[in-house]
């Protein structure tokens, strides 16, 4: 197994080009499903200590954000580049208000075990249930589920009838519903043949409705606490209130800035998105066809802006209060990122925070695995990993991990702390491992063993409440 698998992202088309080879094995024997989620096979790790509250601050660059080392490399190949987004400007954020040390975090209970993986995706506003998605070992299709964590109950709102793996739905609070894609194949002869479909489901699987088709992209974003779906489709960003069934659509077409005049199906199959909160900015975001973008497109006046990290997202993540927008930054191409720190954009101000979360002082290449926000919109829960450096002597298919915890951040002030290592944490693709609850006391993670897959159960106490 590549030792970075799990950490990063890899294109949505190589994973359909999985489903659909398995859709035609389906169609002449069930065979097992392999579990893309990586294992651990290792002992948890002794705590790490904490690093000193003089932790130096985080590097701080404005706008257009050169990576280390010199400026973005422009791609060979041509494509209309949409302007560098541009920001009013404001004054810089308070670095006031809670610290590190106000937060205490419990020891980890194992809340939820499976042979097949489980995908986080987020935390429903009642701060009791989770939205997940669970692969079924044996089965080709997928169980959408709620999972209370607290009493181990788990719902089942919506089956897929493909796995597509890490490819998130979305929920609707205002309509109490899930959306998500699905595949349609008319003949299982043929999976190449098929179109990605938007259905909607409240709470009934047996009653989900299909509304829209042919859509051009796997991911799908939300507008928080409301009705509205955005989804690519047409050469065009099309918007649709599930709640009225009226659509708008938008003309965008991200092949233009694609490096490959590859026709294949799954063309542009990576693009996630991001709904800003309370706001009409949706963030996209790619790895595909050996372009890296990073664009943010206004909903409201079709608008559209590069954002340049320096590197590109493995996962992205708006705060709650609508300002900050984080990403896991990688470093070095797809499939061999050398790797990854925690960036910060300051929408306001334009202003990019960055950090590497893992101890520098420790050999090896370091990671950032997962985010997730506290409600402060100040810290986030990050999973930060450390692997072996090339040229070890390890087996290049070893799993050479050798630090994986779960950290405390302040971007603003640069500080971290190290506050569970009790388990090897994560492991599965970036965006998929941390979920922090919107009052801020609860934080789910994953935490694999080397023979199943597992939920953790972390209690927050911290002044952190909105």
């Amino acid at each position: 197994m590549n030792p970075r698998k799990g950490l990063l992202h890899y294109g949505a088309e190589f994973l359909l080009f999985l489903i659909l080879a398995a859709v035609l094995v389906f169609a002449i024997q069930l065979i097992p499903k392999e579990n893309l989620t990586e294992k651990d096979n290792s002992a948890p790790l002794a705590a790490y200590p904490p690093p000193a509250t003089n932790t130096p601050g985080p590097t701080v660059t404005s706008p257009p954000y050169p990576p280390p080392g010199g400026a973005a490399a422009e791609p060979t190949a041509t494509y209309v580049k949409p302007p560098l987004c541009q920001f009013g400007g404001g004054p810089m954020p308070e670095a006031s208000g809670p610290t590190l040390d106000d937060y205490v975090f419990s020891e980890p209970q194992v809340v939820l075990t499976s042979t097949g993986n489980i995908d986080l995706v987020e935390w429903l506003p009642d701060n009791q249930r989770i939205l997940t998605t669970h692969d079924i070992p044996n089965k080709i299709e997928q169980p959408i589920e709620l999972f209370n964590p607290q009493t181990g109950e788990t719902q089942v709102i919506a089956v897929r009838k493909y796995n597509l793996p890490h490819m998130p739905p979305v929920w609707l609070q205002a309509l109490n519903a899930v959306a998500y894609l699905d595949l349609n194949i008319p003949d299982i002869n043929t999976p190449n043949v098929f179109t990605r479909q938007l259905w909607i489901s409240r709470g009934d699987p047996q009653a989900a409705q299909m509304v829209a088709d042919g859509l051009s992209s796997f991911y799908l974003a939300g507008s928080l606490g409301g009705s509205q779906i955005a989804y690519l489709s047409n050469k065009q960003l099309a918007l649709r209130d599930a709640s009225s069934g009226v659509s708008r659509a938008i003309d965008f077409d991200p092949s233009q800035w694609l490096l490959s005049n590859d026709d294949s199906p799954w063309l542009n199959a990576s693009y996630e998105m991001a709904w800003q909160p309370g706001a009409s900015q949706i963030a996209f975001y790619t790895d595909a066809d050996g372009g890296s973008f990073f664009f943010l497109a206004d909903s409201d006046t079709g608008e559209l802006c590069e954002v340049n990290l320096g590197g590109w997202a493995a996962v992205a993540r708006w705060s709650p209060d609508g300002r900050y927008l984080a990403a896991a930054r990688v470093h070095g191409p797809v499939g061999g990122a050398s790797s990854s720190d925690l960036a910060v954009l300051d929408t306001v101000t334009g202003v990019l925070y960055t950090m590497t979360v893992t101890p520098p002082e420790m050999e090896g290449q370091h990671y950032v695995n997962d985010i997730a926000w506290a409600p402060d919109s100040r810290h986030l829960a990050v999973i930060g990993a450390v692997y072996a450096s090339p040229g070890s002597g390890s087996s290049p298919d070893y799993d050479f991990r050798k630090h994986r915890g779960l950290y405390l951040v302040d971007f603003i002030l640069g500080q971290k702390a190290l506050v569970q290592s009790t388990y090897l944490y994560g492991g599965g693709v970036s965006g998929t491992n941390l979920a922090w609850s919107p009052d801020g006391s609860q934080l789910v993670a994953a935490c694999p063993s080397g023979v199943e897959e597992r939920l953790c159960l972390i209690s927050v106490q911290g002044n952190d409440k909105p």
